[in-house]
């Protein structure tokens, strides 16, 4: 899909729903600004946060056996039984053994590091 079929595709479902219609050099779908331009932006770093905290414990998981592994119990020990009772980080290197790096997130977005 080329970049003015993906603008296609946005005019044709804003004429069915968007109250006002809009200019056609409106080119809203390159922007990404309005998570820097306002109180967004912490919100927005948790969230990617919570990607690297994600990806990082599941791949180290499958890598040490999956589901019923002892990487999983610990998971479930060190995390999910502590609930926010500790310190996170403390609690996550302990499951771990290391801290979180982005690596797994670069890598199940496709992207090499």
């Amino acid at each position: 899909m080329s970049s003015e079929d993906t603008y296609k595709v946005l005019k044709e479902v804003r004429s069915k729903t968007a109250l006002m219609s809009s200019i056609g050099e409106n080119r809203f779908l390159n922007t990404f600004g309005h998570i820097f331009s306002g109180g967004y932006a912490a919100g927005y770093f948790s969230y990617k946060w919570a990607e690297v905290l994600a990806a990082d414990a599941y791949y180290y998981v499958q890598a040490q056996g999956g589901i019923g592994s002892d990487a999983s119990r610990s998971f479930m020990h060190n995390i999910l039984e502590i609930g926010g009772s500790l310190d996170y980080m403390q609690q996550y290197v302990k499951f771990r053994g290391k801290k979180p790096s982005i690596s797994a997130l670069l890598q199940s977005n496709g992207i090499d590091n």
